[in-house]
């Protein structure tokens, strides 16, 4: 609310030839990130699925949106391009305010969520929960009362993390021995290697002895970790490797030892770029899949993963009959933003100005 019209004022106010500087990166970020929830808008027809859950009207939508087509092209014919930039500013600052003000799926916000008392009681894994989205859910679940095991790469990490957070008082008794409510437990997993998926199944085995309620494969990234090896261990590209073959053994051999079953239910973060994939998938894909292609290489290969999360999503619930869901939780500031070290500042400031923080990301996927 502030932030939107603030820029607006310094445009106004500011020399001729700096307004494009700076209204570029915010268009860029309105188209990137933020056009694929207009559209979800615009598209919208089913009621909300809870009362207290906002819908708005896509005849609203349309019209802000085609107002503000209206005053860009009067911007380029009338050549007054700072007082079109402006307006069209607060105009899309409505949108933004409409996909993600306070009201952004209030059913979900943490307290509420635990004052509901669904998750209490109930077994979870999340991958890549020691940051971001992934901590964020871990630390709802947990302030639930639910027994959380969080896999990721850095134990030392991990247990960092879950030192920050702080459950309720007090829960029911456990219903399984040697489970203790509201508790997290850190486990190492690399997902770009096979045999550490291996073993990580075997050690969640000896720990947790019933089904799994919840399964949530969160862990990924968009740009790949600087200074690293761009393929996994057994030689694929690293993204694909991670947020897709390793996402898929993980729970094909959870699903092998019982721990998933027709009564547990998987929630996998995809994104809203698997829908730009048509060309990824070609004739020579298994050579593709093997290349040094990475998501900051090419544009195609994070789609390709997340797309593939997607059919993997419909796979489980066709053929094991568990209940599963994909979801996009749209542009969100956390770690995942990582770049050269010395634009780093930069990104990061963008990120939280103009993105929703990790907790109301968290939202779409504790809906899911």
């Amino acid at each position: 609310i502030i932030i939107y019209p603030s820029v607006a004022i310094v445009i106004v106010i500011m020399p001729f030839h700096v307004v494009p500087l700076l209204t570029l990166p915010i268009f860029l970020h309105f188209t990137i990130f933020r056009f694929d929830e207009f559209f979800s808008l615009l598209i919208r027809h089913d009621p909300p699925h809870y009362e207290d859950e906002p819908i708005y009207h896509p005849i609203l939508v349309s019209i802000i949106i085609i107002i503000t087509i209206i005053i860009y092209l009067y911007g380029i014919l009338y050549k007054n391009s700072k007082l079109a930039i402006t307006i069209e500013i607060i105009l899309l600052s409505v949108l933004i305010q409409m996909c993600d003000g306070p009201t952004f799926l209030p059913k979900y916000e943490r307290s509420n969520i635990i004052s509901s008392k669904i998750f209490d009681q109930k077994t979870a894994l999340v991958t890549g929960g020691n940051s971001g989205i992934g901590l964020a859910v871990v630390t709802t679940l947990i302030e639930s009362g639910s027994t959380v095991y969080v896999a990721c790469r850095s134990l030392k990490k991990c247990n960092s993390a879950l030192s920050q957070i702080q459950g309720p008082v007090q829960h029911a008794a456990p219903t399984q021995p040697g489970v203790t409510p509201g508790t997290a437990t850190c486990l190492e997993l690399d997902l770009s290697s096979f045999s550490s998926i291996s073993s990580f199944t075997a050690s969640l085995k000896t720990v947790q002895t019933l089904p799994l309620d919840y399964i949530f494969l969160n862990a990924g990234f968009a740009v790949p970790p600087l200074n690293s090896p761009h393929k996994t261990k057994e030689g694929y590209e690293l993204g694909f490797g991670t947020m897709h073959l390793g996402h898929f053994m993980l729970t094909s051999s959870l699903h092998s030892i019982n721990l998933i079953t027709k009564n547990s239910r998987i929630t996998v973060t995809s994104s809203a770029a698997s829908q730009l994939t048509s060309k990824v998938f070609t004739p020579n894909i298994t050579d593709d899949i093997r290349s040094e292609i990475t998501t900051t290489k090419s544009p195609t290969m994070y789609p390709r993963s997340k797309l593939s999360n997607l059919m993997f999503t419909r796979e489980v619930y066709y053929r094991w009959h568990v209940p599963s869901c994909a979801c996009h939780v749209g542009a969100v500031s956390t770690g995942i933003w990582k770049v050269w070290p010395p634009l780093q500042p930069l990104v990061d400031f963008y990120t939280r100005a103009f993105f929703r923080d990790a907790e109301k990301g968290s939202r779409v996927v504790m809906r899911c």
